[in-house]
């Protein structure tokens, strides 16, 4: 009984040097002695490969959360910065006419030029002022 060559193009890339080693030392071996041999080297073989393919899997499952999470940190950032302008402009825009309609110190739209620098607060103080950030957070104005 002839024994099968222990290595091969492929595997000799696959498996690590002690273990073709092994393999080549078992062949050298009399037929009757490398039977029980034979099927524990190709079980380790075996186990060699599926620990590879796992190993390659897990790495190329790293890199795209790794990817993932650079473009979820890029589009956090971008958010955060909308949201800044978003609330100087609404500062800006609505502050004016809000303060004024809730003092109740003026007309619903302010004419130009009418504004001093006294009637305008900010449109944060005005929604920490009456409540309106947190109701607007939980969704109960109105309710």
């Amino acid at each position: 009984m002839t024994s099968t060559p222990r290595r091969t193009n492929s595997q000799s890339e696959e498996l690590p040097r002690e273990l073709i080693e092994l393999g080549q030392q078992i062949a050298e071996l009399s037929p009757g002695a490398t039977s029980d041999l034979d099927a524990a080297y190709n079980r380790v073989v075996d186990s060699v490969k599926r620990r590879r393919r796992i190993l390659a899997l897990v790495q190329e499952a790293l890199s795209q959360l790794r990817l993932d999470i650079k473009y979820l940190m890029f589009d956090l950032e971008v958010t955060r910065k909308e949201r800044d302008e978003l609330r100087e402009q609404l500062d800006s825009l609505t502050g004016d006419h809000l303060s004024l309609v809730l003092r109740g110190t003026g007309p619903t739209t302010p004419r130009p030029g009418t504004l001093s620098s006294s009637d305008v607060v900010p449109f944060s103080q005005i929604t920490a002022a009456h409540g309106l950030h947190s109701a607007v957070c939980c969704g109960t104005v109105g309710s």
